[in-house]
């Protein structure tokens, strides 16, 4: 094994370490009732998981707090919907195969079925958006 190849599996491995850590600390503090604390710790959690670039931070943390305060006002408590918007309010536009890959990523485990069925029912709530780019679909928040 290359040291590369060490180092980016020492890298992979600490950022898992530190993930797990972040979410130990969220379940601590939201037992404490501190739910703010534990939101934005959260927030940090899934910007992380997405693999998200410092420069796209601010833009990915403004999305993803839309798409939280939707969640919320609706009261949406579907995994693959919660995930489906998250990864498009982390990640942009993309097509239903990609966006399957990012959710499947992101959660461990999505079909393509399931996720272009939510797709059309978020598309009939006004949420989403899909735009027809030649033979391709490519999927959206509604701005």
């Amino acid at each position: 094994m290359s040291s590369k190849q060490l180092k980016e599996k020492d890298v992979k491995e600490l950022l898992f370490n530190v993930l797990d850590r972040l979410e130990k600390l969220e379940s601590m503090v939201l037992d404490q009732r501190r739910y703010e604390e534990a939101y934005m710790l959260s927030v940090l959690v899934k910007i992380l998981k997405m693999g998200s670039y410092p420069l796209e931070l601010s833009n990915d943390i403004k999305r993803l707090m839309k798409v939280q305060e939707w969640l919320g006002v609706e009261r949406i408590k579907d995994d693959i919907i919660r995930a489906i918007l998250e990864v498009l309010a982390l990640k942009g536009p993309m097509n239903i195969s990609t966006l399957t890959r990012e959710v499947r990523r992101y959660r461990g485990k999505a079909s393509r079925r399931i996720i272009r069925n939510k797709i059309k029912e978020l598309v009939r709530r006004g949420i989403l958006e899909v735009i027809v780019s030649g033979r391709e679909k490519v999927v959206r928040i509604k701005e």
